[in-house]
């Protein structure tokens, strides 16, 4: 229990089942009357800030807080997903606890339309090969990588340089009898995706918030076959076929 005499500002105390943060306090001694203290305390679920008087000497259950350095992930609909910078541990709250730290954060999912692409033509594309696919990602074992995004073409080439090096040469390319329209599409499109990329994460980038995430429990398995667990080529494109057999391959040239 902590009293009145105890209150300090960032002390935490709970009031009618609700956790409440003194921001402030005045002890006052009047002329007449019993001693009192004046606070400003902000609700810990919601931020909103009162005005309270206590009695002097009036005992509450203190609550014990820790502050910690998390990183905001995502957000689902119903709950804030957040990481601990130092541990990986993460921890989902309510959004509804937080909606207002939220957009005094500015939070890009929570802002209601209201980030938009300043040139949404990065995002037109033109129907080039009559099979109406604008995304796809072909894989050659053991280094080679085509790929489509819309009318941006590019090819990437793994080259490894010894033990945890490689380089990852990455070509643009277009068609020798490309309009300059097409040529200007194609170029504006580069940004789409990729190591600097303006728009889209890098799939390097993704995989670097998934090993930290899993960092924070070594102790449990989680396994999502993406189009079952072979390697064939599949009608679907949401599989996991083509890394699935390269390390197939892999594994067979290295004798494993």
């Amino acid at each position: 229990m902590i009293s009145t005499n105890e209150f300090h500002n960032g002390v935490h105390i709970e009031i009618d089942g609700k956790i409440w943060k003194v921001i402030e306090f005045q002890h006052v001694k009047p002329g007449k009357g019993g001693a009192f203290v004046r606070t400003k305390l902000r609700r810990a679920s919601d931020g909103n800030v009162i005005d309270r008087t206590f009695r002097a000497g009036e005992k509450f259950r203190d609550v014990r807080t820790e502050a910690r350095k998390m990183q905001f992930l995502y957000a689902d609909g119903t709950d804030a997903h957040f990481m601990d910078t130092e541990s990986f541990e993460q921890i989902a709250i309510p959004e509804g606890a937080n909606a207002t730290a939220y957009k005094d954060q500015q939070i890009r999912t929570d802002q209601d339309g209201r980030f938009a692409l300043a040139d949404p033509s990065v995002l037109e594309s033109v129907e080039e090969f009559g099979d109406h696919i604008q995304l796809q990602i072909l894989s050659v074992f053991p280094g080679f990588i085509l790929q489509q995004i819309h009318n941006c073409l590019a090819v990437r080439h793994v080259v490894p340089r010894g033990v945890g090096k490689m380089d990852l040469v990455w070509t643009y390319f277009g068609f020798e009898d490309d309009s300059p329209e097409m040529n200007r599409r194609r170029l504006k499109q580069q940004n789409l995706v990729g190591p600097a990329g303006f728009i889209s994460m890098e799939d390097g980038c993704v995989g670097g918030f998934v090993q930290r995430g899993t960092a924070a429990a070594p102790d449990h398995v989680s396994v999502i076959q993406m189009g079952g667990s072979t390697a064939e080529s599949q009608a679907t494109r949401a599989t996991e076929a083509s890394v699935r057999g390269f390390w197939k391959a892999y594994r067979r040239h290295m004798g494993y």
